[in-house]
Protein backbone atom coordinates (compact mmCIF):
# COMPACT_ATOMS: atom_id res chain seq x y z
CA UNK A 1 0.00 0.00 0.00
CA UNK A 2 1.54 3.32 -1.01
CA UNK A 3 -0.06 7.06 -1.15
CA UNK A 4 -3.54 5.38 0.06
CA UNK A 5 -1.54 4.90 3.30
CA UNK A 6 0.82 7.81 3.38
CA UNK A 7 -2.68 10.12 3.16
CA UNK A 8 -4.50 8.35 6.00
CA UNK A 9 -1.50 8.71 7.96
CA UNK A 10 -0.42 12.36 7.86
CA UNK A 11 -4.15 13.74 7.02
CA UNK A 12 -7.03 13.19 7.48
CA UNK A 13 -9.72 13.13 4.38
CA UNK A 14 -12.49 16.03 4.18
CA UNK A 15 -15.52 14.98 5.91
CA UNK A 16 -18.39 14.30 3.73
CA UNK A 17 -20.84 17.41 3.75
CA UNK A 18 -18.38 20.40 3.58
CA UNK A 19 -18.91 22.96 1.01
CA UNK A 20 -18.00 21.77 -2.38
CA UNK A 21 -18.63 22.60 -6.15
CA UNK A 22 -21.78 22.13 -7.78
CA UNK A 23 -22.61 18.26 -8.57
CA UNK A 24 -21.49 17.69 -11.78
CA UNK A 25 -22.23 13.97 -12.51
CA UNK A 26 -20.52 14.36 -15.90
CA UNK A 27 -17.57 16.08 -15.23
CA UNK A 28 -16.85 13.43 -11.45
CA UNK A 29 -16.76 10.39 -13.65
CA UNK A 30 -14.48 11.69 -16.02
CA UNK A 31 -11.88 12.88 -14.00
CA UNK A 32 -12.47 9.86 -12.18
CA UNK A 33 -11.97 7.75 -15.68
CA UNK A 34 -9.15 9.88 -16.47
CA UNK A 35 -6.77 9.33 -13.21
CA UNK A 36 -8.02 5.39 -12.94
CA UNK A 37 -6.64 4.97 -16.56
CA UNK A 38 -2.88 6.59 -15.37
CA UNK A 39 -2.72 4.68 -12.71
CA UNK A 40 -4.41 1.16 -12.83
CA UNK A 41 -2.15 -1.88 -12.86
CA UNK A 42 -4.04 -3.37 -15.15
CA UNK A 43 -4.80 -0.78 -17.83
CA UNK A 44 -3.93 -2.46 -20.57
CA UNK A 45 -6.24 -5.55 -19.83
CA UNK A 46 -9.09 -3.02 -19.45
CA UNK A 47 -11.82 -2.85 -22.65
CA UNK A 48 -11.93 0.68 -21.93
CA UNK A 49 -14.72 1.90 -24.45
CA UNK A 50 -16.91 -0.69 -23.09
CA UNK A 51 -16.06 0.11 -19.56
CA UNK A 52 -16.17 3.87 -19.94
CA UNK A 53 -19.43 3.63 -21.35
CA UNK A 54 -21.08 1.75 -18.53
CA UNK A 55 -19.86 3.82 -15.96
CA UNK A 56 -20.54 7.11 -17.66
CA UNK A 57 -24.16 5.62 -18.44
CA UNK A 58 -24.61 4.89 -14.15
CA UNK A 59 -23.40 8.53 -13.67
CA UNK A 60 -25.62 10.24 -15.59
CA UNK A 61 -28.54 8.47 -13.36
CA UNK A 62 -26.79 9.78 -10.44
CA UNK A 63 -28.58 13.35 -9.18
CA UNK A 64 -26.04 13.92 -6.28
CA UNK A 65 -22.97 12.49 -4.12
CA UNK A 66 -24.78 9.53 -2.78
CA UNK A 67 -25.81 7.90 -6.43
CA UNK A 68 -22.82 8.66 -8.27
CA UNK A 69 -20.83 5.78 -6.06
CA UNK A 70 -22.60 3.23 -7.84
CA UNK A 71 -20.94 4.82 -10.76
CA UNK A 72 -17.35 4.82 -9.30
CA UNK A 73 -17.92 1.25 -8.14
CA UNK A 74 -18.71 -0.10 -11.58
CA UNK A 75 -15.56 1.90 -12.93
CA UNK A 76 -12.86 0.08 -9.95
CA UNK A 77 -15.16 -3.34 -10.09
CA UNK A 78 -14.00 -2.97 -14.28
CA UNK A 79 -10.42 -3.28 -13.71
CA UNK A 80 -10.59 -7.17 -12.28
CA UNK A 81 -7.82 -6.47 -9.92
CA UNK A 82 -10.30 -7.29 -6.87
CA UNK A 83 -8.37 -4.61 -4.68
CA UNK A 84 -9.46 -1.30 -6.38
CA UNK A 85 -12.07 0.28 -4.25
CA UNK A 86 -14.47 3.39 -3.36
CA UNK A 87 -13.29 4.74 0.20
CA UNK A 88 -16.14 7.12 1.67
CA UNK A 89 -17.28 7.85 5.27
CA UNK A 90 -19.95 5.74 6.92
CA UNK A 91 -22.53 8.00 6.65
CA UNK A 92 -22.33 8.58 2.81
CA UNK A 93 -22.27 4.43 2.61
CA UNK A 94 -25.35 4.53 4.96
CA UNK A 95 -27.26 6.90 2.79
CA UNK A 96 -26.20 5.14 -0.37
CA UNK A 97 -27.98 1.79 1.00
CA UNK A 98 -31.31 3.45 2.55
CA UNK A 99 -31.32 5.21 -0.68
CA UNK A 100 -31.34 1.90 -2.62
CA UNK A 101 -31.95 -0.85 -0.30
CA UNK A 102 -28.47 -2.48 -1.05
CA UNK A 103 -24.39 -1.68 -0.21
CA UNK A 104 -23.26 0.43 -3.62
CA UNK A 105 -20.36 -2.88 -3.83
CA UNK A 106 -22.82 -5.08 -3.30
CA UNK A 107 -21.99 -7.12 -6.83
CA UNK A 108 -18.82 -7.62 -6.05
CA UNK A 109 -17.82 -11.37 -5.96
CA UNK A 110 -15.86 -12.73 -2.63
CA UNK A 111 -13.96 -15.97 -1.95
CA UNK A 112 -15.24 -18.29 0.89
CA UNK A 113 -13.17 -18.40 3.39
CA UNK A 114 -12.97 -20.77 6.46
CA UNK A 115 -11.70 -18.84 8.76
CA UNK A 116 -13.19 -17.18 12.49
CA UNK A 117 -10.55 -14.90 13.21
CA UNK A 118 -11.76 -12.10 11.31
CA UNK A 119 -13.14 -10.38 14.54
CA UNK A 120 -9.26 -10.15 16.66
CA UNK A 121 -8.67 -6.24 17.24
CA UNK A 122 -6.07 -5.95 19.97
CA UNK A 123 -2.14 -6.80 19.34
CA UNK A 124 -1.79 -9.15 22.32
CA UNK A 125 1.03 -11.37 23.05
CA UNK A 126 0.54 -14.86 24.82
CA UNK A 127 3.58 -16.90 25.79
CA UNK A 128 4.14 -20.82 24.75
CA UNK A 129 6.07 -23.16 26.49
CA UNK A 130 8.33 -24.71 24.73
CA UNK A 131 10.44 -27.07 26.81
CA UNK A 132 11.96 -25.44 29.67
CA UNK A 133 11.73 -22.17 27.39
CA UNK A 134 9.22 -20.30 25.88
CA UNK A 135 8.09 -19.22 22.81
CA UNK A 136 5.96 -15.56 22.13
CA UNK A 137 2.72 -15.57 19.99
CA UNK A 138 1.76 -11.75 18.71
CA UNK A 139 -1.30 -11.64 17.48
CA UNK A 140 -1.53 -9.25 14.16
CA UNK A 141 -5.27 -8.21 13.64
CA UNK A 142 -6.18 -5.73 11.01
CA UNK A 143 -6.00 -1.48 12.25
CA UNK A 144 -7.16 0.89 9.82
CA UNK A 145 -6.70 4.60 9.93
CA UNK A 146 -3.74 6.21 10.73
CA UNK A 147 -2.65 8.43 14.05
CA UNK A 148 -3.19 7.90 17.70
CA UNK A 149 -4.92 4.55 17.47
CA UNK A 150 -2.22 2.94 14.97
CA UNK A 151 0.22 4.28 16.89
CA UNK A 152 -0.99 2.86 19.58
CA UNK A 153 -1.14 -0.19 18.09
CA UNK A 154 2.06 -0.33 16.90
CA UNK A 155 3.68 0.79 20.19
CA UNK A 156 1.81 -2.38 22.07
CA UNK A 157 3.16 -4.71 19.12
CA UNK A 158 6.24 -3.30 20.13
CA UNK A 159 6.41 -3.31 23.54
CA UNK A 160 5.76 -6.84 23.61
CA UNK A 161 9.36 -8.01 22.12
CA UNK A 162 11.07 -5.40 24.45
CA UNK A 163 9.59 -7.43 27.38
CA UNK A 164 10.00 -10.73 26.00
CA UNK A 165 13.69 -10.75 24.34
CA UNK A 166 14.42 -13.62 26.13
CA UNK A 167 12.02 -15.62 24.29
CA UNK A 168 13.88 -18.68 22.12
CA UNK A 169 11.09 -18.26 19.51
CA UNK A 170 8.58 -15.96 18.23
CA UNK A 171 5.28 -17.05 16.51
CA UNK A 172 3.74 -14.19 14.35
CA UNK A 173 -0.04 -14.68 14.13
CA UNK A 174 -1.27 -12.69 11.16
CA UNK A 175 -4.56 -14.86 10.86
CA UNK A 176 -8.05 -12.75 10.46
CA UNK A 177 -6.24 -10.39 9.36
CA UNK A 178 -8.21 -8.72 5.66
CA UNK A 179 -5.76 -5.44 5.95
CA UNK A 180 -5.91 -1.82 6.72
CA UNK A 181 -2.95 0.26 7.79
CA UNK A 182 0.15 -2.49 6.71
CA UNK A 183 2.75 0.12 8.26
CA UNK A 184 1.65 -0.21 11.56
CA UNK A 185 1.82 -3.84 11.55
CA UNK A 186 4.91 -3.71 10.22
CA UNK A 187 6.73 -1.16 12.76
CA UNK A 188 5.75 -3.10 15.52
CA UNK A 189 7.25 -6.29 14.17
CA UNK A 190 10.62 -4.18 13.25
CA UNK A 191 12.38 -6.04 16.10
CA UNK A 192 12.18 -9.34 14.25
CA UNK A 193 12.73 -7.89 10.64
CA UNK A 194 15.62 -6.17 11.64
CA UNK A 195 16.46 -2.12 11.79
CA UNK A 196 16.79 -0.78 8.16
CA UNK A 197 14.43 -3.19 6.95
CA UNK A 198 13.24 -2.16 3.68
CA UNK A 199 15.76 0.25 2.60
CA UNK A 200 16.96 0.22 -1.00
CA UNK A 201 19.53 -0.71 -2.94
CA UNK A 202 22.01 2.12 -3.86
CA UNK A 203 21.20 3.24 -7.12
CA UNK A 204 17.88 1.24 -7.21
CA UNK A 205 15.16 2.78 -9.06
CA UNK A 206 11.75 3.36 -7.40
CA UNK A 207 9.70 0.89 -9.33
CA UNK A 208 12.13 -1.24 -7.45
CA UNK A 209 12.20 0.17 -4.27
CA UNK A 210 10.40 -0.78 -1.06
CA UNK A 211 7.32 2.47 0.13
CA UNK A 212 8.91 2.86 3.29
CA UNK A 213 12.23 1.58 5.37
CA UNK A 214 11.84 0.93 9.29
CA UNK A 215 15.18 2.21 10.68
CA UNK A 216 15.60 3.43 14.35
CA UNK A 217 11.80 2.64 15.11
CA UNK A 218 10.26 4.54 12.34
CA UNK A 219 8.81 3.94 9.48
CA UNK A 220 10.34 6.32 6.81
CA UNK A 221 9.07 6.56 3.05
CA UNK A 222 11.68 5.80 0.84
CA UNK A 223 10.30 7.97 -2.14
CA UNK A 224 7.96 10.15 -3.86
CA UNK A 225 6.62 13.54 -2.55
CA UNK A 226 6.97 12.42 0.95
CA UNK A 227 10.56 11.33 0.60
CA UNK A 228 12.17 10.76 4.18
CA UNK A 229 9.35 11.74 6.01
CA UNK A 230 8.08 8.99 9.24
CA UNK A 231 4.94 7.79 8.90
CA UNK A 232 5.68 5.97 12.35
CA UNK A 233 7.76 6.44 15.08
CA UNK A 234 7.70 3.90 18.27
CA UNK A 235 7.61 5.71 21.43
CA UNK A 236 9.54 3.30 23.56
CA UNK A 237 11.90 1.81 20.47
CA UNK A 238 15.20 0.47 21.59
CA UNK A 239 17.38 -1.84 19.45
CA UNK A 240 16.68 -5.65 19.64
CA UNK A 241 19.76 -6.87 17.21
CA UNK A 242 19.01 -10.58 18.73
CA UNK A 243 15.43 -11.00 17.41
CA UNK A 244 16.22 -10.45 13.85
CA UNK A 245 18.22 -13.71 14.37
CA UNK A 246 15.46 -15.36 16.30
CA UNK A 247 13.33 -18.62 15.23
CA UNK A 248 9.64 -17.03 13.65
CA UNK A 249 6.78 -19.36 12.52
CA UNK A 250 4.40 -16.60 10.51
CA UNK A 251 0.61 -18.22 11.15
CA UNK A 252 -2.01 -17.31 7.77
CA UNK A 253 -4.73 -18.23 6.94
CA UNK A 254 -7.21 -17.83 4.08
CA UNK A 255 -8.84 -14.58 4.87
CA UNK A 256 -5.43 -12.92 5.17
CA UNK A 257 -5.60 -10.32 2.84
CA UNK A 258 -4.38 -6.66 1.37
CA UNK A 259 -1.98 -5.55 4.75
CA UNK A 260 -2.29 -8.53 6.08
CA UNK A 261 -0.50 -9.73 3.34
CA UNK A 262 1.90 -6.91 3.06
CA UNK A 263 3.04 -8.29 6.63
CA UNK A 264 3.32 -11.72 6.03
CA UNK A 265 4.95 -11.24 2.58
CA UNK A 266 8.17 -9.39 5.13
CA UNK A 267 8.63 -12.26 6.33
CA UNK A 268 9.20 -14.24 3.03
CA UNK A 269 13.06 -14.65 2.56
CA UNK A 270 13.86 -14.27 5.95
CA UNK A 271 16.29 -17.16 7.41
CA UNK A 272 15.19 -19.29 10.37
CA UNK A 273 11.58 -18.55 9.17
CA UNK A 274 8.67 -20.84 8.58
CA UNK A 275 4.91 -20.50 7.45
CA UNK A 276 2.00 -22.14 8.71
CA UNK A 277 -1.40 -22.33 8.29
CA UNK A 278 -3.07 -21.93 4.31
CA UNK A 279 -2.51 -19.61 1.84
CA UNK A 280 -3.90 -16.38 1.70
CA UNK A 281 -6.70 -14.28 0.18
CA UNK A 282 -4.70 -13.12 -2.74
CA UNK A 283 -4.88 -9.58 -2.77
CA UNK A 284 -1.39 -8.70 -2.12
CA UNK A 285 -1.04 -5.63 -4.34
CA UNK A 286 -0.18 -2.20 -3.87
CA UNK A 287 -2.80 1.18 -3.80
CA UNK A 288 -2.92 4.68 -4.71
CA UNK A 289 -5.51 7.02 -4.10
CA UNK A 290 -6.91 10.07 -5.01
CA UNK A 291 -9.92 12.37 -3.56
CA UNK A 292 -12.26 13.70 -6.28
CA UNK A 293 -14.33 17.28 -5.67
CA UNK A 294 -16.83 15.54 -4.00
CA UNK A 295 -14.69 13.75 -1.04
CA UNK A 296 -14.50 10.47 -3.06
CA UNK A 297 -11.59 8.95 -2.18
CA UNK A 298 -10.75 6.32 -5.31
CA UNK A 299 -8.07 3.69 -4.59
CA UNK A 300 -6.81 2.14 -7.31
CA UNK A 301 -4.08 -1.02 -7.48
CA UNK A 302 -1.15 0.44 -9.05
CA UNK A 303 1.12 -2.59 -9.11
CA UNK A 304 2.04 -6.01 -6.95
CA UNK A 305 3.99 -5.92 -3.79
CA UNK A 306 7.30 -7.86 -3.53
CA UNK A 307 9.21 -9.34 -0.92
CA UNK A 308 12.75 -8.40 -0.63
CA UNK A 309 14.01 -10.95 -3.74
CA UNK A 310 11.62 -9.03 -6.15
CA UNK A 311 8.79 -11.94 -5.56
CA UNK A 312 5.44 -11.07 -6.30
CA UNK A 313 2.13 -13.12 -5.04
CA UNK A 314 -0.77 -12.40 -7.36
CA UNK A 315 -2.13 -15.86 -6.08
CA UNK A 316 -1.47 -15.34 -2.66
CA UNK A 317 1.32 -16.24 -0.05
CA UNK A 318 1.93 -19.88 0.04
CA UNK A 319 3.01 -21.42 3.35
CA UNK A 320 5.78 -23.87 3.87
CA UNK A 321 2.86 -26.63 5.97
CA UNK A 322 -0.27 -26.56 5.18
CA UNK A 323 -2.83 -27.10 8.35
CA UNK A 324 -6.37 -26.78 8.24
CA UNK A 325 -8.02 -24.70 10.81
CA UNK A 326 -9.33 -26.99 13.65
CA UNK A 327 -8.86 -27.87 17.46
CA UNK A 328 -5.92 -30.12 17.27
CA UNK A 329 -4.69 -32.33 19.56
CA UNK A 330 -7.25 -32.92 22.35
CA UNK A 331 -3.96 -33.00 24.83
CA UNK A 332 -2.96 -29.16 24.05
CA UNK A 333 -5.09 -26.31 24.22
CA UNK A 334 -3.58 -24.38 21.77
CA UNK A 335 -5.55 -24.83 17.89
CA UNK A 336 -3.23 -26.96 15.40
CA UNK A 337 -1.95 -24.40 13.39
CA UNK A 338 -0.68 -23.05 16.27
CA UNK A 339 0.17 -26.83 17.53
CA UNK A 340 2.09 -27.23 14.06
CA UNK A 341 4.51 -23.82 14.76
CA UNK A 342 5.30 -24.88 18.52
CA UNK A 343 6.26 -28.14 16.68
CA UNK A 344 8.68 -26.43 14.82
CA UNK A 345 10.16 -24.15 16.77
CA UNK A 346 10.96 -27.08 19.68
CA UNK A 347 13.25 -28.12 16.61
CA UNK A 348 14.93 -25.25 15.96
CA UNK A 349 18.31 -25.36 17.96
CA UNK A 350 17.56 -21.42 20.21
CA UNK A 351 14.66 -23.45 21.69
CA UNK A 352 15.96 -26.64 22.30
Amino acid sequence: MKAILLATVLAAAPAFGQTVPAFDSSALIESAIKQVKAMAWRRDKVDWPILEARARAEAAKARDGVDILSAYEMLLDGLGDNHSFVNVSADRRAAFKARHGHEFDSGRVHKASLSKLYTRRSPDGIRHAIGKLYALRVLIPFVTGGGAPASAYADKLYGHFVANSAACGYIVDIRGNAGGNGWAMVTGLTALLGDGFGTPAPGAPESAMPFARIAGGKAIVNYGAYKDTAMFELAAWKPLPALAQAPVAVLIDDIVGSSGEMTAIAFKGRSATRFFGQQSYGVASENEGFVLPDDTNIVVTTGMMRDRGGRTYPEGVPVDVTVMPGEGSAKDPDDAVVEAAKAWLGKQRACR
